[in-house]
């Protein structure tokens, strides 16, 4: 971002009691509308690792800590795990986040057995696109900051997901003014 526009004083920093992996395609690490690292930037209790092919792990290897490991992804066949579960045991779970395009996105959680052999946990009921610097090219598609803030706020409480969704706003309003588009959200 513009240096009259940056974000970094405004970062909210939202402690979650569930930990945070978000695995970005390696095309994503210098895009200036990639929301994933926005993500990692806010929560103290989350990491932010590279993928870097479907026989390599990720860099940094993702730290679990022993807890559960849940890939958010909507993949196709599998049965989503409960919201009301994971509420009761929020300190013992990890959400893995692969973070890029929606192809992108699909080809590492299909193609990385570690990813491959999580159990998924999906969107709660409602969530729609709010905020996107690009252009979606699936029907429902959200960037990887809004679908956290959207899960963030179903499993530890609103008031943590709209505090993201807020700064994910931000981001998108000062990006779009530079390029002089409207920064109204999409109806």
């Amino acid at each position: 971002m513009h240096l009259n526009l940056c974000l970094c004083a405004e970062l909210p920093v939202i402690e979650t009691a569930s930990r945070w992996v978000v695995v970005h395609h390696r095309s994503e690490s210098f895009k200036s509308t990639n929301t994933g690292q926005l993500v990692t930037r806010c929560l103290p209790n989350s990491q932010l690792c590279q993928y870097v092919g479907r026989k390599d792990a990720p860099v940094p290897a993702p730290e679990l800590g022993g807890r559960d490991a849940y890939l958010f992804f909507p993949r196709e066949g599998a049965a989503p795990v409960d919201h009301e579960e994971l509420r009761g045991r929020l300190d013992e779970i990890v959400v893995v986040v692969p973070d890029g395009s929606w192809g992108q996105a699909r080809k590492m959680a299909g193609h990385h057995q570690w990813m491959k052999d999580l159990p998924t946990v999906g969107l709660p009921a409602g969530a729609h696109a709010r905020w996107s610097l690009r252009q979606e090219t699936l029907a429902g598609g959200l960037t990887t900051a809004d679908a956290v803030a959207w899960l963030l706020g179903s499993l530890e409480g609103s008031d943590k997901g709209d505090a993201l969704e807020h700064i994910l706003r931000v981001m998108v309003e000062r990006t779009k003014s530079t390029r002089g588009g409207p920064t109204a959200p999409p109806i």
